[in-house]
């Protein structure tokens, strides 16, 4: 298992350079309720979010895995 932080979660989901490798992202992850919290705000800060309303109920906003 490993840990994953808010900058490899947000380097993943916006596709930035140097990201982690694809095969990372095939292992067991592991966050924090903080992590969800830092991730969230910094995409709200870009204009990125999407808001509740936005979303269908029984999607998820990430998905670590493809």
């Amino acid at each position: 298992m490993i840990y994953i932080d808010s900058s490899v979660a947000l380097a993943r989901l916006m596709l930035e350079s140097p990201s982690p490798p694809e095969a990372l992202w095939q292992q067991v992850l592991l966050s924090s309720r903080l992590l969800e919290y830092e991730v969230l705000n910094r995409l709200h800060a870009y204009g990125l979010a999407r808001t509740r309303a936005t979303r269908e109920p029984s999607s998820h906003w990430c998905r670590w895995s493809r």
